[in-house]
């Protein structure tokens, strides 16, 4: 009965978000991308490869995923069918990474890791920073939560690999080195990211064994080709450049001298860091994974004890973080929200391992009996699911912001929003078709603004997002009448 209970607050939890993807408009940089795709995919890759970013593989997916490429009517279907695609593949990834991690193909463990990778799932979706820019849009979600679904799908079938030891699958192995490149190609924080994840993983096996994983020893290299064609694009130095040269607000801190910039790096670390900490959510989530630190603690065999004490690991850590966020801020990204959100992931992962580490550290350090941590984990999985059930009761409680907020939207304000961006949508249409060159539209309704879905309103026709608009329908300018000019 409690599991059905469990099962039945995380519906209530997700299906909001599954919901407000039907209300999804296209925006901005959406036009953009799709009016660059038309000169073709060597034409699209080499501008922006050359000219504004080192990310191969995001910059490909987003000639071939873009449905405004192909159709705009067409596209109104498409963004919704991709992002729900997106939601159901990183909940299904995380399943896999779960069922991998824990190692075992029996019913029970599968629906365990069932259960605890719908509960992350529900839990991310409510503590990511900015679901609008980092999901509810296209450009956002293809640069930004794309790359974590591939971080995952990567790591799983590593860890499905390396554990497979007996008969080691050439295929699986070139599909990983494959990933590898992909992961690499996502994003300028992931190099450094997935590159630290590689070398502990290299360095673990290496103390425990005294012998070279020659796997993983071939994936740092693969990796480290792989990152050198990236950061040496030229579109990062056309990037830096006008980073460098360039007087825009979110580009403040990448201009500061290399002494403040690491001042202020360290000064945004210690605030982020110490803030996705204070969350008591997150705490008690820690609680409900205490068996799964056990079960990889016994698969991997993890000797810590002579390899790196816990504390130290954390100072690693922080300082792994550290050099991401002066990467980050040195790019002129600090301030956008969709990179927040991926640093906040990044940081979830952190924190996970480090409590991994002081899991198996305290298990060899006091030489625990396996006998009695299994018996213990086995009375401890009731506990585990009581612990998510407290939880989960208190996101759906009625002072939960979050959850009322979902919901709210999903009844009263997606469905405003869309038809009110529809109707500008066909009324821009209708002026293309009377061979109109210019077109005055109404400003969003506040109240029509929503905390989930994207939404980079009109503001002036000069205003780049109007431009894209207009050169993507062929019309010279969108102007905006502005809500208080209306009577």
């Amino acid at each position: 009965m409690k599991k059905q209970v469990i099962y039945f607050g995380l519906i209530i939890l997700i299906l909001p978000f599954f919901v407000l993807a039907f209300y999804i408009q296209p925006q901005n940089d959406d036009f953009h991308f799709a009016m660059s795709s038309k000169e073709g995919l060597s034409a699209f890759f080499s501008k922006y490869y050359f000219n504004f970013t080192g990310r191969y593989f995001v910059v490909t997916t987003a000639y071939f995923l873009n449905p405004l490429k192909y159709d705009f009517n067409m596209a109104m279907i498409g963004l919704k069918i991709i992002t729900i695609s997106f939601l159901l593949s990183f909940w299904g990834v995380l399943y896999y990474f779960f069922k991998n991690i824990l190692q075992t193909n029996t019913s029970k463990i599968t629906e365990s890791s069932f259960l605890y990778a719908t509960f992350f799932f529900a839990f991310i979706l409510y503590a990511i920073p900015s679901l609008s820019e980092f999901l509810y849009w296209f450009v956002g979600a293809n640069a930004y939560f794309l790359p974590i679904i591939f971080l995952f799908i990567f790591y799983s079938f590593l860890f499905r690999y390396l554990f497979d030891t007996s008969k080691y699958n050439i295929f699986l192995y070139i599909f990983l080195q494959l990933l590898n490149i992909i992961v690499i190609g996502c994003h300028e924080l992931l190099v450094v990211f997935h590159g630290a994840i590689l070398f502990f993983l290299w360095t673990h096996h290496y103390i425990n064994t005294k012998k070279i994983c020659n796997p993983i020893f071939y994936l740092l290299v693969i990796a480290f080709i792989a990152s050198c064609v990236m950061i040496s694009a030229p579109g990062n130095f056309a990037r830096l450049n006008a980073i460098d040269t360039s007087g825009q607000n979110l580009d403040f801190y990448a201009q500061k001298p290399i002494l403040k910039l690491i001042i202020l790096t360290l000064y945004f670390t210690i605030s982020d860091v110490g803030n996705w900490l204070n969350n008591g959510s997150l705490w008690i989530l820690s609680f409900v994974f205490i068996p799964i630190f056990y079960q990889i603690h016994i698969n991997f065999k993890l000797n810590i004890q002579k390899i790196i004490h816990p504390f130290f690991f954390v100072f690693l850590s922080f300082m792994l973080f550290w050099l991401i966020y002066a990467l980050n801020v040195r790019l002129g990204h600090y301030q956008i929200p969709r990179v927040q959100s991926l640093l906040y992931l990044l940081f979830l992962i952190l924190f996970f391992c480090n409590l991994q580490i002081l899991a198996s550290y305290i298990f060899k350090a006091n030489k625990i009996d396996d006998n009695i941590m299994i018996v213990f984990v086995s009375n401890y999985k009731n506990i585990s699911k009581n612990i998510m059930l407290f939880l989960i009761i208190l996101m759906i409680m009625p002072s939960a912001y979050l959850v009322n907020s979902a919901y709210y939207e999903i009844f009263l304000v997606a469905p405003k929003y869309a038809n009110f961006n529809q109707k500008r949508f066909i009324e821009i249409q209708e002026a293309v078709k009377r061979k109109e060159k210019s077109i005055k539209l109404e400003q969003t309704p506040k109240a029509l603004k929503s905390i989930f879905l994207f939404h980079e309103d009109f503001k002036h026709k000069d205003f780049y997002y109007n431009r894209n608009i207009a050169g993507y329908f062929g019309i010279d300018e969108i102007d905006i009448i502005q809500n208080k000019d209306k009577k």
